[in-house]
């Protein structure tokens, strides 16, 4: 007991307490770094490099503890909750084979129908087991008598020296290191550091927000013919060309599409960037892969164009309603905020949690909200937004007679084989396949125009040239920061994170006028060309035979001649930042400071 008592005063148990938290949250992430320094200086820089890093981040979190001693209830507090929350990113790393950054950008930036989807037995039991030692230095705390107060003067001594002690690793972070690893690629840095920077993006884009300009403002017109158009993007979610048998795939993930005459299946298309809140006001708007951050927020979307003609605009989606406790989403919420009709398959409420990947989130359950759109209205412009194929890729609506790959993953992916989880993905590719196909039958008879497109692809335990490689060093999910994918184009790593599928198709009726037709006879010739997210803008407007001054035809797929590569900008000088300039660059998403207002060309 004596043994135990003296272990309870302030600076064992802290110190103790901070090994805990250094050990449980921040030991993947010292032998990542230490395998990178290790290639890139050799094992003796590696060691000292991960050594210095090792006691910073300890240092930190012994001063944070130590200053929380004070108050004997907040320390108790910052133990059980720090326990409880500080491991969970290295529990995600493990996982998915993914860095911090992604994941604190996964914590800020994502929905909670997203968050929550990833709860499971796994991650609750690993949980429990942190925050039972929580509780445990919690309690061992009890075992220690008060400090008794100390004059004033000697309370503010512990302060001042506190504060220096704080002061170290940050100063350290900020002057001494290699600016391409700085510390908030380790917690507690990051979590602090990420916090700031959510909260510092969303003054910067409320601000853009308030004063975006409105594309429809000015001269607009369409084609008589298609004043009565139905047009209907299917957008989906974390599918990869890759596993598309219509871009090459070995197994038949599209039985469904293949016997559609008349559907355009592009085989080079590819993404703006691979994180949803990023792609989607991409793809929507005028903002392309190379300006996409700059533009970002700064103008309405293509949705405005189409109501401004008359067109009865509708965003049906089986996701979370962007408006509930979305951090990272504002650009995609007041895209869908332009839209006179949205439905949403969670939108708020505690009920709805348990329904996250069952039939509420099947995206034939649009079906019957798309007939009812079309039927009573004769101009519409529609988006159907699904789950796809984003993690985890169990779904309970996909029947297992309905699995055409088994046995497919249903478990916490640590605890199915990698042959398992890729049969689990490829059939949500399947049932995405089956839902497109119910689409264009619901639509045959109209005068439609469609696009089908995933807002990104997806890492099925793949290296970083796309190539399955299974446990370990297989990577999981997608996502990096736009300065780090502007890396992974020029470089061509990450291609299942980027390669994405895209089909178009327009309905007999639509055809049977010469001036669509011929329009789409030249988009279906560049069905094999390099076409990306940059292109859908454009070409929704000029396919449809719409004039407008935020059009340009150059982007457009209904052009004469191909498109220009959407990776040009990349050969540009200084286009495309160096590896360590992006890992010290910081935010993924962050604006770039000073850029003047593009404009409208």
């Amino acid at each position: 007991m004596k043994v135990l008592r003296r272990l309870a005063a302030p600076m064992p148990l802290c110190l103790i307490a901070s090994a805990g938290l250094l050990a449980l949250s921040d030991l993947s992430f010292l032998k990542a770094s230490f395998v990178v320094e290790r290639q890139n200086a050799g094992l003796a820089a590696a060691c000292l490099a991960v050594l210095a890093d090792m006691l910073a981040v300890g240092l930190a979190y012994f001063v944070l503890l130590r200053i929380a001693w004070r108050w004997r209830w907040l320390f108790r507090s910052l133990l059980i909750i720090g326990f409880a929350i500080m491991p969970l990113p290295a529990y995600f790393a493990d996982l998915f084979h993914i860095d911090l950054q992604l994941i604190m950008v996964g914590f800020f930036q994502s929905n909670p129908a997203e968050e929550l989807s990833f709860i499971d037995a796994s991650l609750l039991a690993r949980v429990a087991g942190n925050v039972s030692a929580g509780v445990v230095l919690a309690v061992w705390s009890f075992l220690q008598a008060p400090e008794p107060r100390s004059p004033n003067r000697w309370r503010k001594r512990a302060w001042l020296a506190s504060a220096l002690a704080l002061a170290i690793p940050i100063g350290y972070a900020a002057t001494t290191r290699d600016p391409s690893r700085p510390l908030r690629t380790y917690l507690p840095f990051a979590l602090g550091y990420y916090a700031w920077d959510t909260a510092a993006q969303s003054v910067e884009f409320g601000v853009r927000f308030r004063n975006k300009r409105d594309i429809s403002a000015g001269p607009l017109a369409i084609e008589p013919q298609n004043r009565e158009l139905h047009v209907v993007i299917v957008l989906g979610e974390a599918e990869r060309a890759q596993s598309f048998s219509l871009d090459g795939y070995h197994r038949n993930t599209n039985p469904y599409t293949a016997k559609i005459p008349g559907l355009v299946n592009f085989t080079d298309a590819w993404a703006c960037a691979n994180l949803t809140y990023l792609a989607i006001p991409c793809l929507l708007t005028r903002a392309t892969a190379e300006n996409h951050t700059e533009l970002y927020g700064r103008e309405t979307s293509i949705i405005s164009i189409y109501r401004r003609l008359g067109f009865f605009t509708s965003w049906l989606s089986t996701q979370a309603d962007w408006r509930f406790g979305i951090r990272g989403y504002q650009g995609a919420r007041e895209i869908t905020r332009e839209a006179e009709n949205r439905r949403f398959g969670w939108s708020g409420t505690t009920e709805e949690v348990g329904a996250l990947m069952n039939a509420k989130t099947d995206p034939n359950v649009l079906l019957p909200s798309l007939d009812k759109v079309v039927r009573t209205h004769a101009a519409t412009f529609t988006v159907l937004h699904s789950w796809g194929s984003h993690a985890p890729y169990h779904r309970d609506y996909i029947q297992p007679d309905q699995r055409a790959f088994q046995p497919a993953c249903d478990r916490p992916f640590d605890q199915c084989t990698p042959e398992e989880v890729v049969n689990a993905y490829d059939n949500t590719i399947v049932h995405t396949d089956q839902f497109i196909a119910r689409v264009i039958e619901a639509m045959r008879d109209r005068n439609t125009l469609l696009v089908y497109l995933s807002d990104h692809g997806e890492s099925v335990y793949d290296d970083e040239h796309g190539h399955f490689v299974g446990r370990p060093g297989g990577t999981l999910t997608h996502g990096s920061s736009p300065e780090r994918y502007r890396v992974l184009i020029a470089q061509g790593l990450r291609p299942e994170q980027r390669w994405i599928p895209m089909m178009w198709w327009a309905s007999p009726r639509f055809l049977s006028d010469p001036r669509n037709a011929a329009r789409f006879a030249r988009l279906a010739a560049k069905q094999h060309d390099k076409v990306s997210h940059d292109n859908l803008f454009h070409s929704l407007l000029d396919c449809a035979g719409i004039s407008a001054v935020a059009l340009d035809r150059d982007l457009s797929l209904c052009r004469e001649g191909q498109v220009p590569a959407y990776d040009d900008f990349i050969r540009r000088p200084n286009a495309v930042p160096s590896d360590a300039a992006v890992r010290a660059a910081g935010s993924p998403g962050a604006p770039s400071p000073g850029v003047a207002d593009p404009g409208l060309r």
